[in-house]
């Protein structure tokens, strides 16, 4: 709620409200005083509001907390984790998130296509601009996400995909039983002849087969 001061011919305006840091300014006129502190007072109220602190945290901090938080929610993470656990070793990992600048998100671009297919810097980049998304409407932290949209994601081109013939299913197959765990082959085998996805297929248990 606000409150109102006259000092020395100036209005001062005090906001506080529960789970925000505290906001105060100095106007000349009352009106301008009232009219700043409704303003505020509606971005707290319809969630616009960022606290002091927000400014602080880092891409780190972010990808740690979509990692503990929103991942494990989901019905299979479809190998996030370990995008997360690359995207932390970027070099903009440790910049604050309202430093972030489009520059910052294509210069990873490019970096990732140095190492990876544009399909999988895809989704990569996809992981990351849903963490900065979350982060943005759910946290209420300043997320650069208005940066990310201005950032080109890599054209993919559809390949076909051949079936497997016998010889490419006989060299895989027995690269499979090289493998020091016996398990390898067994779930080779299993993916080949169900199609099941790697999420369900490393969720399995014994009772349901």
């Amino acid at each position: 709620m606000a409150t109102f001061r006259k000092r020395k011919n100036r209005w001062q305006v005090q906001i506080r409200r529960m789970g925000c840091a505290p906001k105060s300014r100095t106007f000349t006129s009352k009106a301008d005083a009232i009219a700043w502190a409704n303003a505020e007072e509606h971005s707290i109220e319809v969630g616009d509001f960022r606290e002091r602190n927000s400014t602080r945290r880092t891409l780190l901090d972010l990808l740690d907390r979509y990692e503990a938080d929103v991942i494990p929610l989901k019905r299979t993470d479809s190998g996030e984790c370990f995008m997360i656990r690359e995207l932390r070793n970027s070099q903009m990992a440790n910049k604050q998130l309202d430093h972030l600048k489009a520059q910052d998100f294509a210069h990873l671009r490019d970096h990732l296509l140095k190492r990876s297919r544009p399909a999988t810097v895809v989704r990569k980049l996809s992981v990351l601009r849903h963490a900065l998304r979350v982060a943005d409407s759910e946290w209420g932290w300043c997320a650069p996400v208005a940066e990310m949209r201005k950032v080109r994601f890599p054209s993919v081109s559809i390949e076909a995909i051949d079936r497997l013939d016998q010889p490419d299913l006989d060299a895989l197959l027995a690269a499979a039983s090289q493998q020091r765990s016996p398990m390898v082959g067994i779930a080779v085998r299993l993916a080949l002849g169900t199609a099941i996805r790697r999420g369900e297929l490393l969720a399995l248990r014994w009772e349901d087969i």
